[in-house]
């Protein structure tokens, strides 16, 4: 179970659990998320003994701390909405999101799924609708490639 998870899973209970989120991922929706599930810090696994006391410290204290590598651009360029799209998409739509991710193309999810391709273009038309994205062709494989890490959540 990855650190969302046991962060999402966690939020259902009544006691208060400091979390200091550790990775390597640099995922602005990952980053934004373990934000809204609660966590006290969130540091890049390539973080300096100073920042780590830096943030031990500071969540000891009654306060948060996020990677300075981190926080300011990222708040700035997202809104957390990605997950709150993801969750519109049925368990068909995601797994076909989640194939596109691993770069499979249209042919090779129908085979794999034994549906037709026609079927898969469909979803991948209402995929693009529920996400928001531009009904360009290449709008949802970008996207996937852009969030290829938090699909990987799901």
């Amino acid at each position: 179970m990855n650190a969302i998870k046991i962060m999402e899973k966690l939020g259902t209970f009544t006691t208060s659990i400091d979390i200091i989120a550790v990775t390597d991922h640099k995922e602005k929706a990952l980053y934004n998320r373990a934000k809204e599930l609660g966590a006290k810090g969130y540091l890049l696994n390539t973080f300096s003994i100073d920042e780590f006391k830096k943030c031990i410290l500071a969540v000891v204290n009654g306060g948060s701390y996020f990677s300075e590598l981190l926080n300011e651009s990222l708040n700035k360029t997202h809104d957390g909405t990605d997950y709150k799209r993801l969750n519109l998409l049925t368990a068909m739509e995601l797994k076909i999101l989640e194939m596109i991710s691993n770069k499979k193309n249209t042919k090779h999810i129908a085979e794999e799924l034994f549906i037709s391709e026609k079927t898969i273009g469909n979803h991948r038309g209402n995929i693009v609708k529920k996400l928001g994205l531009l009904p360009s062709q290449n709008s949802l494989t970008l996207w996937t490639m852009e969030h290829k890490v938090m699909i990987g959540e799901i």
